[in-house]
Order: C-alpha cells, then structure tokens, then sequence
C-alpha cells in the first residue's frame, strides 16, 4: 500500500496500487482448467458417432472444472486491504477490503471518539530481506470500553517501511490522525518491533508530537522522535502461561526442573488422510472414464488426482505427527534430557548440550505480486550436542504457527530460549527460516 494523502495530525489515508493478479497467469489456468475438465470422450463419440448420452457422463468433467476454478479463486481471489484512511475532522476511522478477485468489496468504519488506542507489530521474520521494501505489518485496533469494547486486526504492507525508525514513525503520524496522545516502544529487539498508541494517559506513556499547523507538515519533528523511542530494545521475561505451542509448559524452574508435556492430540483424527496416498493409482485402475479420453487430457486428469491425493496424505502426516504424545523433561538433579514419545525415548547428559538454538520456520503459499501471499511462522527451541551424538540436536518445544506474522512465535519463545540457556551455562543461537 502506499500513501496517497497527508494532512499531519489531521487526516492520512492509504490505498492498494498494485494489481490484483496477473492477467497471463490467469489465463494460463483457466486455459489448463478446460483442457482436464472438457469431456474429451463425450465429444469424439458425438462427433464420430452421434452417440447421445446422459447428464450422468459429465459429471466428472463439472468436478474437474468446479476443481480447477476453486484452485484458481484461492490463487487470485483471497480478501485484501484495499484502503485505510483516518480522518480526525470526520471523527472516521474506515478501512475497504475486497475477496473473489475483486468483484466482492466492502468496508467498515469505527467513529475515533470510540477508538481507545492501537498497536502496530513488525511480522517480518528475523533474517529476512523484506519484499520491494513493504514490511508486513499488523494493525490492531481497540476500542473503549465505554464503546462496547472489541478488537479488530487488520494486516497491511506500506511501501517503503523498511527500517523500525520507520514504522515508529508511520505510527506516530496515524495516532496524531486519529488524536490519539500517547505512545509506548513495547517491543523493539531483534527482528521484533510493536509500538501503542492510547488515548489515555498512564505510566510509562510518553506523549505523542503533533506537528504544528494543518497544512504543512513540519519537518522530522515526528521522525527524530521516533527514532528516539525506537534505539532502546526491551525483552519481557518468560511466561509459562502464556505460552502456545507443540506441547504446554508443565514445569518451570530452570537449573533445578523443566519440563515439556503434550497428550494425545486431535490430529491423529486426521491420520486415515494417509490412505489418499493411493488415490492415484486407483484412480488408474478403477476409473473407466479416464481411459476414453485422449492421452494429453488422460495424463493431465491423472496427474491431478496423484498430486491432491499426496496433499491429502500429507495432511494425514502432520496431524498424526502432532496428534502422538511427548514428553520432554530437562532435570539438573540427575543431569539428564529425557525425551519419551511412543516411537522412542532418548535420554541426553546434560553436559552433552554444546548450545541452544532458537530456529525460525517460516513456509509460503500464494504470488508476491497478486498480493495474495500468505505465509505462516513458527519458532523452534533445539539443544545441538557435541560430537558423535546421532543425531545431533533434538527439539524441546515449538510456538503454534502464526499467519502473516513472524513476530508473535520470536516473542513467545525467545524468552524461554534465553532463561534455558542461561540455566544450562550454554550459548543461545538464533536461526532464521530455513
């Protein structure tokens, strides 16, 4: 997104310049959806033999289609932001959104004498470079109690963020819009940035700087501020409680106990998923509608089918993988690692542990330049052990996955990475996604 208009501590809005989608790729699936989904058999028998049938034969060619166009809506047709504006004399806080390749839009609107504050998180992974300078960002609005209350995310990327002086300042000139007053720096370590803006007054708020006038906007006196709030990094100390990931925190007291437990788990419902491993070979051997087609369309159908049933026995894997129990349990009384799953148990001396790693994951679907990009995050807290052990680390604990947000999962464990560490006398390394 970019900004189309500033009034400083008056109004600013922000709209979408990119397109939606690219034209040829779009066309390029339509083009493969008819080439599988046309009943290629139906039409050489009426062709060479005036042969009638009944609407009973094309229903494999209305599921294919109904497939491929399902496929090509998720690629091109997911909602996005198409505007944010803020205006203090209309008293409007208003953002426009649109879904099915923009034919379906609309927008939502709170008044800003109902707005009680915001936050504005940095979701860029650690180590990664951002995308034509556009960080992804998550806008969180919350409104006064006296209002009804209630919170509303909103994700965005704003052209030419790429530094957290920068956020903080886009902030601070979106919360003198809105005639919020206060400003705190809440996170600000590493990879990691997320600045509140409140209406109210309270302690440790510093007040925001409103640019004098309306009509010129006076010149770095919100930048030099904001670079000033945003040198200093801050890190709150872990939270057992709060945390949520691949299993809970049983037990923390690092140097004396730790301990990691998950039981049976609901995605070993999932696990039958696996048998969709076979789907294409069934496929083969039992659909007879597939051998009158002519071969492109035959190998096109065929190879369809294989691959959705690999993605439906992959599924089956992740859930039956996150559904068995485990436990990890780190106990400096007997100097041991102990980790127990129903496949095996492994037992490590703790002076075997050569450092702690703090990974971060991160995997990726959809196109950059559709703005349809969705990407989901998650941490992982690893011991590596010195040599010969095989294998050389094992997996304690990880956050749950985040969309659209690296940040949160850094912030969850980065904590607990740190007092680990420093309770195990070892170095903390800390990884991007891989």
């Amino acid at each position: 997104m970019q900004i189309t208009h500033e009034e400083p501590g008056r109004r600013l809005e922000l709209a979408e310049a990119e397109s939606r989608f690219n034209l040829p790729v779009l066309a390029l699936g339509l083009g493969l959806t008819v080439l599988v989904a046309l009943p290629w058999g139906w039409l050489w028998d009426v062709a060479r033999h005036g042969a009638a049938h009944g609407p009973l034969d094309l229903v494999p060619s209305g599921i294919m289609a109904a497939a491929g166009l399902f496929i090509l809506l998720s690629a091109f047709g997911g909602q996005r932001l198409e505007g944010l504006s803020c205006d203090r004399d209309a008293n409007r806080l208003e953002w426009r959104r649109s879904h099915v390749l923009g034919l379906v839009r609309w927008s939502g609107a709170w008044a800003l004498d109902s707005l009680d504050g915001f936050s504005l998180a940095l979701a860029s992974p650690p180590g990664r470079a951002p995308s034509r300078g556009a960080l992804p960002l998550r806008l969180t609005l919350r409104r006064s109690r006296a209002s009804g209350g209630g919170e509303r995310s909103i994700e965005l990327r704003v052209a030419d963020l790429d530094r957290t002086g920068e956020i903080a300042d886009f902030a601070l000139r979106l919360g003198a819009a809105a005639g919020l007053s206060f400003y705190l720096v809440t996170v600000n370590e590493g990879g990691r940035f997320a600045i509140e803006l409140r209406a109210q007054a309270a302690p440790g708020l510093l007040p925001v700087p409103v640019p004098k006038g309306r009509s010129r906007y006076e010149e770095n006196v919100v930048s030099r501020e904001a670079a000033a709030v945003a040198a200093a990094e801050r890190l709150p100390g872990f939270e057992p409680t709060a945390f949520r990931g691949s299993a809970r925190v049983s037990v923390w007291a690092p140097g004396s106990e730790v301990r990691f437990d998950r039981g049976w788990g609901l995605g070993v419902l999932l696990s039958p998923l696996l048998l969709a491993a076979l789907l294409g070979p069934l496929a083969f051997f039992r659909l007879s509608s597939l051998h009158t087609m002519p071969l492109l369309p035959r190998v096109a159908a065929l190879g369809l089918i294989t691959m959705a049933g690999l993605g439906l026995a992959l599924v089956g894997w992740f859930g039956l993988d996150a559904g068995l129990p485990r436990h990890v349990r780190l106990d400096w009384a007997t100097g041991r690692l102990r980790v127990d799953t129903l496949r095996r148990t492994r037992a490590i001396l703790l002076g075997d542990v050569a450092s702690l790693e703090l990974r971060h994951k991160a995997y990726t679907t959809g196109r950059v330049s559709g703005g349809m990009v969705r990407t989901s995050y998650w941490s992982q807290v690893l011991v590596r052990l010195r040599a010969p052990a095989d294998p050389p680390e094992e997996l304690l604990v990880q956050t749950r996955s985040f969309r659209n947000d690296a940040a949160a999962p850094r912030a969850m464990a980065l904590p607990l990475a740190r007092e680990l560490a420093a309770a195990l006398q070892v170095e903390l390394r800390e990884t991007g996604p891989s």
